[in-house]
């Protein structure tokens, strides 16, 4: 059962929660009731509860002060849903930057209210307690997954597009959809905060309730750029929605967030598209159409649709390097980044008036970093260290000689980075494969179909597979299912052609013929010899 705390000082606000719900069906328990911020740590201290709903008004401690003090002591600090009044509204940003995870207003709480709150709440738990019990930090690379399948459909990025199926469905990423809809989007004001996790959280709620809000009109995508930047992909039934609800759509959710976070959103919506393989051409669109924007817009839209095979208006076009940067970035092949990047620099210091393109291209190159390196965020962070605003100084680049001078230090820290760490990413690389393989035994495991998942060539991880895990890819498969397979003889619950087929062998004879040339015996001598023992 999920623990869960109620912290109000109003005792009929406290008779309230507890009557208003049936927690049981939420699969939670209430276990335990404060009246003030001091009982609520006592109480957190004893029952370390999963959940707690507490005011953001107390007295000896408010709310907030208790969700400072558990997000310094405990790691992790339960999940806290915040109680409000209207006149408390300038207290919610410090909420936010606190991580809480929903925040109600007392006069408008209702049972749909709460029941909303409640299920995002054990979503979360849930979803943490499933990854818990995933080996090593393979759950942490399901989210880097994601965010790479959208960072290389959002820049054109894929090789083909069998490799952009296989990706999407090996990631359950619903995209069966006939129109679609990329839209760029800024938000302003979260700088603000003085520290960056304050920035941090501003920005993850706002994102987060940017994918609630406009979920409930139509399904979408958001991705994270950056700690200003965000992409939305829209998902439209039909073409008079993605020509018609684009609009109302976003200069919705802008408000909402404003009002909520103080966040000015600003954004521009690109193209319709037919094919979701085709969303990076949306959003080129909507990219575009943001750089040349006045600054009294907020927003701006696209034509309805583009020609799948042209970028209309496009004077410098990133993608023509796409190939050599992929591969640059899949094999950590300094040279090749080193000459491509010096390559794009050079193009805009002979053009000093493509400002808008100068820093189009740069960042891209800086969000293709921070996704595909290894610990991209840390290590483009260390680069510009010495920056005010660390990489996102880039932000404040105004020429096209301030943006090609941001790009050649980016290009020579990480150039000399990679260098430094390139044995260690790679090796890094077979880890995170090997958690992948340990994730998925029960699934047939290719190659090929590892190597389009992990967004690297098949050639280049057969190399790197058999010489940081000293043997062949296909054979380390075979071994771990043979592991796996020995589990589940010794519980001799499963016939052999059942665990055959739970993990993923094409038959209970090939099944035999692995296992016999790795044990030397056959499944059933196997188990006879260790149920002799």
């Amino acid at each position: 059962m999920i623990k869960l705390l109620l912290a109000d000082d109003e005792p009929l606000v406290l008779v309230g929660l507890k009557s208003m719900l049936n927690w049981d069906e939420f699969g939670i328990t209430i276990c335990g009731s404060a009246r003030n911020g001091e009982q609520a740590l006592e109480l957190i201290e004893k029952e370390k509860p999963d959940l707690v709903i507490a005011d953001i008004k107390m007295p000896l401690k408010t709310g907030l002060e208790v969700m400072e003090e558990c997000s310094k002591k405990y790691n992790p600090p339960p999940l806290f849903i915040i109680l409000t009044s209207f006149e408390e509204r300038e207290y919610l940003r410090k909420a936010i930057t606190l991580s809480a995870i929903e925040y109600l207003i007392k006069v408008e709480l209702t049972p749909e209210s709460l029941t909303q709150a409640i299920t995002k709440a054990v979503n979360i738990i849930n979803e943490q307690n499933r990854n818990d019990k995933k080996p090593d930090s393979f759950a942490d690379d399901t989210k880097l997954f994601y965010d790479k399948f959208f960072i290389r459909l959002l820049n054109n990025l894929f090789e083909n597009e069998e490799q952009f199926l296989t990706q999407k469905e090996e990631l359950g990423i619903n995209l069966n959809f006939p129109y679609f809809r990329a839209c760029y989007c800024e938000m302003t004001g979260i700088i603000d905060e003085k520290d960056l996790k304050g920035q941090l959280n501003v920005y993850n709620s706002s994102v987060q309730m940017v994918q609630e809000t406009v979920s409930r009109l139509c399904p979408c995508f958001t991705v994270s750029l950056d700690l200003r930047h965000f992409a939305l992909i829209l998902c439209f039934d039909s073409v008079e929605k993605a020509r018609n609800d684009a609009k109302p759509l976003i200069e919705r959710t802008g408000a909402i967030i404003h009002n909520y976070f103080s966040v000015q959103l600003k954004a521009a919506c690109g193209t319709i598209t037919e094919k979701a393989f085709s969303i990076g051409n949306s959003f080129y669109a909507a990219r575009s159409a943001f750089s040349k924007k006045s600054s009294e817009d907020s927003y701006i839209y696209c034509d309805s649709f583009m020609n799948e095979n042209e970028k209309s208006g496009q004077i410098f076009d990133l993608s023509i390097y796409k190939t050599n940067l992929a591969k640059a970035f899949e094999e950590l092949d300094t040279d090749a980044l080193n000459d491509t990047i010096s390559q794009i620099s050079d193009c805009f210091e002979m053009k000093s008036t493509l400002e808008i393109q100068a820093m189009d291209s740069a960042c891209m190159l800086l969000y293709m970093a921070l996704s595909f390196l290894p610990d991209g965020e840390k290590l483009i962070s260390e680069i510009f260290e010495d920056e005010q605003d660390g990489y996102r100084s880039l932000y404040r680049k105004h020429t096209t000689l301030e943006i090609t001078q941001w790009l050649e230090k980016f290009r020579a820290g990480l150039c000399q980075k990679i260098q430094n760490e390139k044995q260690k990413y790679k090796s890094g690389l077979i880890i995170k494969i090997k958690q992948y393989i340990e994730a998925n035994i029960d699934k047939k495991l290719s190659l090929n179909k590892t190597a389009d998942i992990f967004g690297i060539s098949t050639n280049y991880l057969g190399q790197q597979f058999i010489k940081y895990a000293d043997c062949p890819f296909n054979e380390y498969v075979n071994r771990a299912k043979i592991e796996e397979a020995k589990k589940l003889l010794r519980q001799n619950e499963l016939k052999v052609y059942e665990i055959a087929d739970r993990l993923g062998f094409e038959s209970s004879f090939y099944f035999s013929k692995v296992f016999k040339k790795q044990c030397g015996v056959s499944p059933k001598e196997w188990v006879d010899s260790v149920l002799e023992k």
